[in-house]
């Protein structure tokens, strides 16, 4: 989602070829990872924001565990809220944008998972969790306090025994755990949708309706003035020092989905055309 909010370069001479591209994204991951009509890589912070008040809260990574040094960089996790009217539901915001990426059910929840299966998370086991989700596979990181049964999306915890030998997993022993939370899970790069073909980007617009495939396209034009060359050493050489060049139809969306503009460039990144 590099391109949004930058601005073409002026007076450029170079002509690029392109051509006007869409994408139909596969909506059919909202189906396997909604809670309460929201689902990672879809709903933002802005739509949630819409449904009731928003308390910043602290959530625990299950999943990595707080002796771990790293996580998985490509869900990129921010900050964390719940609704003042949903009860034992936390939303965690992709780092770099609104969307959310990851719902958290804590114990206070009940309610449907995404396959339409009620459960009570007080009373939930791992028996229960393998009744409303056969076939999961186990995993867990040594740095962890928590085993995952877990697919792609969705991912119930419980915790360790250290009383026993923790590899291989005996799972008999866990039947009866506690589900301590549950996470929904999405890498959202499967809606952003960005390419390169020698020096021309094409990505989808941030936060634009799944009904628009519209794609933008772009080229990175590094600045060569004195200035910036020293600030590329300074900052080891960011996209900071780049101008973007747009092409084509260009569009961009507010995060509430709305379009906020479309222009018109030609071969040289100049505007042609203003529609919005």
């Amino acid at each position: 989602m590099s391109a949004v909010g930058c601005s073409s370069v002026q007076q450029n001479t170079t002509e690029y070829t392109f051509e006007q591209r869409t994408f139909v994204v596969d909506t059919s991951f909202v189906a396997h990872a909604s809670i309460n009509n929201t689902c990672p890589c879809k709903t933002t912070f802005t739509d949630l924001s819409k449904l009731g008040h928003l308390q910043p809260v602290t959530l625990e990574d299950m999943a990595a565990g707080k002796y771990c040094h790293s996580t998985d960089a490509e869900h990129r996790l921010g900050d964390a809220y719940t609704l003042s009217k949903v009860k034992g539901v936390i939303y965690e915001i992709e780092e770099n944008s609104e969307y959310v990426a990851k719902i958290h059910l804590t114990k206070d929840f009940e309610g449907k998972l995404p396959n339409g299966q009620y459960i009570s998370m007080k009373n939930l086991t791992l028996k229960d969790a393998k009744r409303v989700y056969p076939g999961l596979e186990y995993g867990s990181r040594d740095c962890s306090d928590y085993w995952n049964y877990n697919n792609d999306t969705v991912n119930f915890y419980f915790k360790v025994d250290r009383r026993i030998r923790r590899y291989p997993i005996d799972e008999a022993h866990y039947l009866n755990s506690s589900i301590e939370g549950i996470d929904i899970v999405l890498w959202c790069y499967k809606i952003y949708v960005t390419t390169q073909e020698k020096e021309v980007w094409y990505e989808r617009p941030p936060y634009a309706p799944f009904s628009d495939n519209h794609m933008n396209i772009y080229v990175w034009k590094r600045r060569r003035d004195f200035r910036s060359k020293l600030r590329e050493i300074v900052t080891l050489g960011t996209q900071s020092n780049y101008d973007i060049i747009k092409l084509g139809r260009w569009k961009e969306y507010l995060p509430d989905h709305e379009l906020m503009i479309e222009e018109i460039y030609n071969s040289r990144g100049d505007m042609t055309k203003k529609v919005k």
